[in-house]
Parts: structure tokens; C-alpha cells; sequence
């Protein structure tokens, strides 16, 4: 064999090595992947992420991280029709119950003046 044949037999050689080789792994990959039990969500219901989304189940959900409301310039953010409301606490007792180790209301008119801007509510050792 000529240097030329020799090369183009070691090319051809690794070729097919290289195409049997990933031949066998893409086997080996189809043969190990199991395919999912349902359509999605298969998952029970109540488990973390499988119940209908925020904005359309009537079931009791949690969320981790923050949740952002009227990011899209809506002209209401969060209405809440019935119903108590509770910062800082589960099982609110009032329509807005703000709960915390001190717990405040801080408002702000951004079109006040300069010293009338700010109004701050706060619980300091029982006195307000």
C-alpha cells in the first residue's frame, strides 16, 4: 500500500469506528430513556405543581419566591372579593391583618408635600 492508500485507510477506519461508536451509544441512550407516565402534569393532585395554575383553580396553592401581580399595567393589581386578607399570618381574622414581630403601616403620597408625605403606623411595646 502507497503512503496516499494508507492514509485514506486509516481515515476510513476511524470514520467507521467513530460512526459505530455513536451508534452504539445513541442505542444505549434509547434503550435506558423511559418514557413519561401521562401527558403532563402526571403528577396527583396537591403535589407541588400539579394542581391547575394560580389563575384558574379554586384549590388553596403556595407559591415559593415572589410573586408579581399587574406586570402587564392593568388598571387593578389584586382584588380580593371575599374574604380576609393576611400579611405575616395564615388564618387573617380581619379583611386586612398585617402580622409580624413589628408589624407597620407605612403610606406615602407621592403627590404630598415635602413634610406631609409619609405616615407611618407602627406597634412599639404594645403603644401606637
Amino acid at each position: 500500500m502507497g503512503g496516499a492508500n494508507f492514509k485514506k485507510f486509516i481515515f476510513f477506519t476511524v470514520v467507521v469506528a467513530a460512526t459505530f461508536g455513536i451508534s452504539l451509544a445513541m442505542q444505549y441512550a434509547a434503550a435506558v430513556w423511559t418514557a413519561p407516565s401521562g401527558n403532563p402534569p402526571a403528577c396527583v393532585s396537591g403535589d407541588p405543581g400539579c394542581d391547575a395554575p394560580l389563575n384558574i383553580s379554586n384549590t388553596a396553592q403556595q407559591k415559593q419566591g415572589m410573586l408579581l401581580l399587574n406586570y402587564g399595567n392593568s388598571a387593578n393589581g389584586l382584588i380580593v372579593q371575599y374574604g380576609n386578607v393576611g400579611i405575616g399570618t395564615t388564618s387573617p381574622t380581619s379583611l386586612l391583618q398585617v402580622s409580624g414581630a413589628l408589624p407597620k403601616f407605612y403610606l406615602s403620597d407621592t403627590a404630598g408635600a415635602l413634610d406631609n408625605k409619609h405616615w407611618f403606623m407602627e406597634n412599639n411595646a404594645g403603644v401606637l
